[in-house]
């Protein structure tokens, strides 16, 4: 994974993406991939193991929400990944946007042991790990975002987080097809507020990003 040639394929992907990174920032992501397939071994945190799939299918994919992320979050600067797991999307994320605070929850104990130790092996001042139920979860602040990839239904991603995003939040949800039931099954005061199909380079199969949003109610609209 350390060899110069995915180096330069994960550089030239990223571009390809349309992101700006440094030198610095794209060691990170390599660095960041061989933590993974090396705690892997012993921890199972992923079914990918090939070296140029951990690039395709993780980093360059979680990679595909940072502009995302720049748009919907506006002035703030807070993010909670929901079911974070192998640190995807998180990690990469926040190796792209040092100024944004990512805040990881992951109730499996393993799994949060690897993100911890991925946050100090890059030095990531940015990220925080909670080891807990989303649902259990108490914080002294809300989240103008939420993420997951892979966590579970929508209906379920609401309704576990729907305390800690503030009111003009945003939930975005990483799915492959289109969840056509999952968004009929959204809980009522949430609409979809857009279906963004994500292209990721070198990466066969459908990718799709989900954004909902607390419905706005007249008088909010009116007072606000």
């Amino acid at each position: 994974m350390t060899q110069e040639k995915d180096r330069i394929f994960l550089q030239n992907a990223i571009g390809v993406l349309g992101l700006a990174i440094t030198e610095d920032q794209v060691a990170g992501l390599m660095s960041f991939a061989d933590l993974l397939i090396k705690w892997n071994k012993i921890y199972n945190l992923t079914a990918i193991t090939a070296p140029s799939e951990v690039l395709t299918k993780h980093i360059l994919d979680s990679l595909s929400l940072v502009p995302y992320l720049s748009n919907y979050l506006g002035k703030s600067s807070e993010v909670l990944d929901v079911g974070s797991g192998g640190g995807l999307p998180a990690i990469p994320c926040a190796i792209l946007l040092p100024k944004v605070n990512f805040n990881l929850v992951d109730p499996v104990e393993k799994k949060a042991r690897f993100l911890q130790q991925a946050i100090i092996t890059l030095k990531l001042k940015n990220t925080k790990i909670f080891n807990d139920r989303v649902e259990n979860l108490r914080v002294n602040q809300k989240f103008k975002v939420a993420t997951c990839r892979a966590f579970s239904s929508l209906k379920h991603f609401v309704e576990a987080t729907e305390t800690l995003v503030c009111d003009d939040g945003y939930w975005l949800a990483m799915k492959g097809k289109i969840p056509e039931k999952e968004i009929k099954d959204i809980p009522p005061g949430i609409r979809l507020e857009s279906c963004h199909e994500l292209k990721i380079p070198f990466l066969e199969g459908k990718r799709h990003l989900v954004v909902l949003k607390k419905e706005v109610c007249d008088g909010e609209k009116a007072s606000s």
